[in-house]
């Protein structure tokens, strides 16, 4: 309780507006009593300077009784810290200085990084729910918002997608990678439409999977807590779910899968096709999946190649696969 002007109050908290240029708040005052409306306050605030963990040149105004503000964060205010803190490098993707790390919250910022920075490897967090329905892929240029599949070759990539949801992305996340150490997590790819190299091969080709196409000699590559819900995934000889094709080639390395799922889906390929992985694993590398689920799926092998199809993997080549606690239910899964 405290007392304004001899009349007694509820004490409900401190509150802190920051502003730039002049903004008007208006808010009633309750009484203690009755919990009627006491006083009305119409008060403009201007020129507070931002100040991280101090009290001071604060112009403030007790409020008694629940306030409602609608704050409009522009780009470049990030968590609360001082704005010099970060770099905007467009709409929907600052870089935190401190860092190094990019955050992504629009369609638009996670277009452009795919297109210009995923390339150089680097951290990326997803802070907002994406819907990339305005994009259609590159190779198809059908507007003027086009997804581009990032190409990354010998970096370090992390992609944290803090359990948000991108739907109805055009392409697969990456392409390609050869080399390097890349991390995928806690991202739902929600009704992916990705079609690519879906000519008829009996070898060769590009890998096609909706977060990653081709993976060619990896150092270390892991996806957890990755899921895809619904859509279509349709490639060539080499389709898969989750990855097109996991090779290894001339060095090993480990690609881990873990916690991930594909419900839903269509996935269709001209050779190996399945609901994870299209074709594990190619050279000398060491495919592990623990804990993956596969349901409710579409799984067609449509080619004349002998490649077929399968609810987890449509085939392996020769080096090791491990699978641990793997669900696999109500999948219809076919082969020309």
């Amino acid at each position: 309780m405290i007392e304004v002007n001899g009349q007694d109050y509820y004490y409900a908290g401190m509150n802190y507006v920051f502003a730039g240029s002049n903004i008007r708040l208006t808010y009633d005052i309750q009484t203690k009593l009755n919990g009627t409306v006491d006083a009305n306050v119409n008060n403009i605030v201007s020129n507070v300077p931002l100040k991280e963990n101090h009290r001071t040149n604060i112009v403030g105004n007790l409020l008694t009784s629940n306030a409602t503000y609608t704050v409009d964060l522009q780009p470049g205010f990030l968590g609360g810290a001082d704005e010099t803190n970060v770099e905007v490098i467009t709409d929907g993707l600052v870089k935190v200085l401190n860092t190094g790390e990019y955050n992504i919250s629009t369609a638009n910022g996670l277009a452009y990084a795919s297109q210009n920075l995923f390339a150089e490897g680097g951290s990326y967090v997803l802070t907002e729910d994406i819907d990339m329905s305005e994009y259609t892929a590159l190779e198809t240029r059908a507007g003027d918002k086009f997804w581009k599949s990032a190409e990354i070759s010998h970096k370090t990539f992390a992609f944290d997608g803090k359990d948000h949801t991108i739907s109805n992305l055009p392409g697969m996340f990456v392409r390609y990678t050869i080399s390097g150490d890349l991390t995928i997590k806690n991202l739902t790819l929600n009704n992916p439409k990705i079609a690519y190299d879906i000519e008829d091969k009996t070898s060769g080709g590009a890998g096609v999977g909706a977060f990653f196409g081709l993976s060619d000699v990896f150092n270390k590559i892991l996806l957890e807590n990755c899921h895809i819900k619904g859509g279509e995934i349709e490639g060539g000889h080499w389709t898969g779910g989750l990855i097109g094709y996991a090779s290894g080639w001339s060095e090993a390395g480990t690609l881990t899968i873990k916690n991930c799922s594909v419900k839903e889906a269509i996935v269709t390929g001209k050779g190996s096709c399945g609901g994870i992985i299209g074709h594990a694993n190619g050279g000398n590398g060491l495919v592990e999946m623990n804990t993956i689920s596969v349901f409710s799926n579409t799984i067609k092998s449509t080619g004349t190649d002998t490649n077929k199809a399968g609810s987890v993997m449509g085939t392996v080549g020769s080096s090791i696969v491990k699978v641990t606690n793997c669900s696999v239910i109500d999948n219809e899964v076919t082969s020309n």
